[in-house]
């Protein structure tokens, strides 16, 4: 699997997952949604705070139906974890062995993935009017790894790294919130990414986010909690499934039962879920996937009829939950 294809997946999944910021054991189902803040995060950060900046060392997905729970937040005020698609995460590591999870481990260590997080705050033990972004980034120093024969890398990650802001990859996740005895609890916001990268997609692939939020702790020397937010069936249906397909088409070129490029993630998707054997995904058959096909489902109402968002309004769910832990280290780069 060649690095920008691992880094086309794995971003994907990242900006998905990184709804917040944070630290410390979270309250995940205090419900603080800050509606105000929805439509203009910038109007609530006060712009007198002080930028700390971080870079994300680890992301944790559920690996059972207990941290499907432990690692989701309640993003729709109703007192209740919402984590659905931390649960088809849980679910396909069960039934197909796919390890996600160490997929991520191996992107954050090796530079391949970098996240990172600017804080603006006035203090870091109690403030109000909160600010926080997450960005892509790129170019770290040191080098995530010593050398070619470096198999555990992550040189970047011990708190002391300077890295550049990676224009290639858009990111639109702002946040607004407070801090009370060294806890961040931010607003719920609408956040997106696209990514544009033509050497692996044949179109870029837009997402946008509901209801993005973080409720975890704070500190000068780390971040480490849970994020997270909410995808709507929409753009499940209308631009994640088909991006998959699209990375198929790259990947899986050739003829019969080895028509994948060995260790590519098409060829893993491929294994997954082609199931007439013609080398190419359809969105029906990813939603006809036993395990898929059991766990997608909107578990969320958080837009009324004009899609504005206003959680449990109308009575009709139209999104899928997912949260994640994470933790950040100390990193300089400039503050947007």
């Amino acid at each position: 699997m060649t690095t920008v294809r691992l880094q086309t997946l794995a971003i994907a999944g990242a900006c998905l997952l990184f709804a917040g910021l944070a630290c410390g054991p979270a309250d995940n189902t205090r419900t603080s949604l800050h509606i105000e803040c929805y439509s203009d995060a910038e109007s609530c950060i006060e712009s007198s705070g002080s930028h700390t900046t971080y870079i994300v060392e680890s992301v944790g997905l559920p690996g059972s139906a207990g941290e499907t729970s432990s690692f989701g937040l309640d993003l729709d005020g109703d007192d209740r974890v919402d984590n659905r698609l931390g649960g088809l995460m849980s679910a396909l590591k069960t039934a197909t062995q796919l390890d996600v999870q160490n997929l991520i481990d191996t992107l954050i260590a090796d530079g391949t993935l970098m996240i990172l997080i600017d804080v603006q705050a006035v203090d870091l033990q109690n403030a109000s009017g909160v600010g926080g972004r997450v960005l892509a980034g790129t170019n770290a120093s040191p080098t995530p790894c010593a050398g070619p024969g470096d198999t555990v890398c992550g040189n970047h990650l011990r708190g002391d790294a300077t890295v550049d802001i990676d224009s290639q990859i858009a990111v639109d996740a702002v946040f607004a919130g407070e801090i009370v005895d060294g806890r961040f609890s931010s607003s719920s916001v609408p956040a997106s990414f696209t990514l544009d990268l033509p050497e692996v997609l044949p179109r870029p692939v837009a997402v946008k986010l509901i209801g993005a939020r973080a409720d975890n702790a704070v500190s000068a020397n780390s971040l480490d909690g849970i994020a997270g937010a909410a995808i709507s069936m929409d753009e499940i249906d209308g631009t994640i499934f088909p991006a998959l397909s699209d990375l198929v088409a790259v990947d899986c070129t050739g003829t019969g039962p080895a028509c994948c490029t060995a260790g590519s993630l098409g060829e893993s998707i491929v294994d997954l879920f082609d199931t007439n054997g013609d080398c190419a995904v359809t969105v029906a058959e990813m939603k006809s996937n036993l395990v898929v096909g059991a766990v997608i489902a909107p578990d969320l109402d958080l837009l009324d009829s004009d899609g504005s968002f206003a959680p449990g309004s109308d009575g009709v769910a139209e999104s899928m939950s997912l949260g994640a832990r994470f933790r950040a280290v100390p990193a300089s780069f400039p503050h947007p």
